[in-house]
């Protein structure tokens, strides 16, 4: 995890709250002055292919896995009590 950027834990950070691909995950990072302003979607799919390249992970959804056992907060930044559609009838949520 040391050899991550800051940059590179923040995209971590919004892949698991939630933000899947590139471009959402772009509008959750801060712009730097060499960024001009803007993160673009080309500037988050780099910094994901380099976290995956650091951890040794094949997908995001490893990532997301990687970085839950190594200790990254999990923050949630959906409805509090949204129920994805079609979920509730699987009776996972009592309903």
């Amino acid at each position: 995890m040391d050899s991550l950027t800051e940059r590179e834990r923040d995209v971590i950070k919004a892949l698991l709250a939630g933000y899947t691909d590139s471009e959402s995950v772009a509008t959750q990072l801060k712009p730097t002055p060499r960024s001009g302003g803007e993160v673009t979607e080309q500037v988050a799919r780099h910094l994901i292919s380099n976290a995956l390249s650091k951890t040794g992970c094949r997908d995001k959804l490893q990532l997301a896995l990687w970085a839950v056992r190594s200790g990254f907060p999990i923050t949630w930044t959906g409805p509090v009590n949204h129920v994805p559609q079609g979920w509730e009838q699987d009776g996972l949520f009592g309903e």
